[in-house]
């Protein structure tokens, strides 16, 4: 078993990225303490600070987007944060606005569309009829069978897909 390393106060605030008032806040709460000689376990104050917020897990080199066992900088981490809450705020806005809408509306268009252009494709059929001869008219509905199922396997999918999520 590996021996422990025991830092001071400031040697562990340091270590952490954070100032000795916050090791004496977090000690005080009991999430860590001093040995006898007044000596802080760093491998316990890195467990503390591991199971803290995603700010304090970048700042103690641990999780989030900072590369295992490296530290990073309480800046970076708060520079990280802003963005992705400018993002969130950016969607939220987005979504008032009515420029996202919900699968379910994309869905329900797009079944909207294809029926009408079923619809459609089925009245100007006739009319074409008249013209043709009988393996044209044969073709061309198979032609039109054809199309109509390529557009309702495309629905489905879509509708598959927006189930999935």
């Amino acid at each position: 078993m590996p021996k422990s390393k025991f830092l001071n106060q400031t040697e562990i605030a340091a270590q952490m990225g954070v100032s000795t008032r916050r090791i004496r806040q977090l000690e005080k709460k009991r999430y860590f303490k001093r040995n006898d000689a007044g000596f802080y376990d760093l491998a316990k104050v890195e467990i503390v600070f591991a199971a803290m917020n995603p700010t304090q897990r970048a700042v103690a080199g641990k999780g989030g987007d900072a590369n295992p066992g490296e530290k990073g900088s309480l800046a970076a981490a708060k520079k990280k944060e802003a963005f992705w809450k400018a993002e969130r705020a950016e969607l939220i806005f987005k979504k008032e606005a009515a420029k996202l809408i919900s699968r379910e509306e994309l869905v329900s268009s797009c079944t909207a569309i294809g029926a009408l252009l079923q619809s459609k494709m089925m009245n100007w059929q006739p009319s074409f009829e008249k013209y043709m001869t009988d393996e044209g008219k044969v073709l061309l509905k198979d032609e039109v069978r054809s199309l109509l199922d390529e557009i309702v396997g495309a629905l489905d999918d879509l509708d598959v897909a927006t189930d999935a999520k």
